[in-house]
């Protein structure tokens, strides 16, 4: 699918055995690298059973990419 921040990807990490869902952030976007960093940290210490958990994160040259748990029923917006 595509989000307001970039495409997002059904991907399955073999070291967890754990289907996931990667978004891959628009290198044309607003977000600089600071605030990358800054929703990273708040998106790893938020633990709540309504928010979808970050398993991780990559950055690579221009690439940014963050890991979810896989949500099978889709997202909030699609059920509105």
């Amino acid at each position: 699918g595509e989000g307001g921040f970039g495409r997002v990807y059904k991907g399955f990490l073999t070291s967890l055995n754990q289907v996931v869902a990667v978004k891959r952030l628009d290198r044309n976007g607003l977000q600089g690298t600071r605030e990358f960093f800054a929703e990273v940290m708040v998106l790893s210490l938020a633990q709540h059973p309504n928010l979808v958990n970050l398993i991780g994160y990559c950055v690579e040259d221009e690439q940014r990419v963050l890991v979810y748990e896989f949500m099978p029923n889709g997202s909030l917006e699609d059920h509105l």
